[in-house]
């Protein structure tokens, strides 16, 4: 319902550019409303573990990832009708979450999602945080205010050398990155993919991992997981993927013990062991 009110008010029948040349602006009220639910349906009532990567190709490589070693990890997988499918759930970068939500595009809106995701809480009485949400990065120049933001709520450092499995951010909220690998070095998830993947020809074109679209010369990110990852998880060796499922299930699991209700010693039984 709300959706449809959203779209009915707000995105009119007209380009933004046309709106804004006659004078049109939504009205703000159910656009704050659709926007509130949102968030506490995806963040505060999320009903298994949240993951908030950089971009729509990441969530490609992690379900094939999470699928090829479900036997290694299998914490992370559900079998479900005749399928392992994953425990974890991935917010998609939409349209709907850029403009509703005030995500924005990688890294930039990651940062503002931790940079206001204590202040977004307090505008709810109920929060049930069952389950975590993590906010997934590279290890590189890109998430660098994301690195400054999420040093400030874990109390300690946070940059491309640090080798923390994850970081508590408060609340549900984690950061994790892709592993730095050792020594410490700058780190995209595709280089978590061996070389002969990597080396692929789509179209006659090579990979280019800096190409979100790719061009004449390449072919980037989305055709890299729509055109060679997922056709062919089944034949892709995802080892390169296990110390990172390793931090996923970890931090899964460090957020169980943090929201586990504190366990109550009947009196009898405390008396009998001489507790206060």
């Amino acid at each position: 319902m709300l959706s449809h009110i959203y779209f009915v008010k707000a995105r009119r029948d007209r380009t933004h550019k046309e709106n804004k040349n006659i004078g049109f602006a939504p009205p703000s009220a159910p656009i704050g409303l659709y926007k509130r639910f949102l968030f506490y349906k995806h963040f505060v009532a999320n009903k298994q573990p949240l993951i908030v990567t950089e971009g729509i190709s990441d969530i490609t490589y992690l379900k094939c990832a999470i699928r090829s070693r479900a036997a290694h990890f299998p914490s992370l997988i559900t079998p479900r009708d005749g399928k392992d499918e994953p425990n974890v759930g991935f917010l998609n970068p939409s349209g709907t979450s850029r403009s509703i939500l005030d995500l924005g595009n990688g890294a930039s809106g990651q940062n503002k999602l931790i940079n206001e995701y204590e202040n977004r809480l307090k505008r709810y009485r109920n929060l049930p945080l069952d389950n975590p949400v993590i906010v997934l990065c590279d290890n590189d120049d890109g998430p660098k205010e994301v690195f400054k933001t999420a040093a400030k709520k874990n109390g300690k450092p946070v940059d491309k050398t640090t080798t923390d499995p994850f970081y508590h951010l408060g609340h549900n909220l984690y950061l994790m990155k892709v592993p730095e690998g050792a020594p410490p070095a700058m780190k995209d998830i595709e280089d978590l993919f061996l070389s002969a993947v990597l080396s692929e020809l789509f179209d006659g074109k090579p990979f280019n991992k800096k190409k979100e679209h790719g061009d004449h010369t390449a072919y980037g990110k989305v055709a890299f997981a729509d055109k060679v990852v997922r056709p062919k998880a089944s034949s892709i060796d995802f080892s390169g993927f296990d110390t990172l499922l390793e931090r996923l299930a970890a931090c899964v699991a460090d957020y169980a013990i943090r929201s586990a209700p504190p366990t109550v010693v009947p009196k009898a039984a405390a008396a009998a062991v001489g507790a206060p």
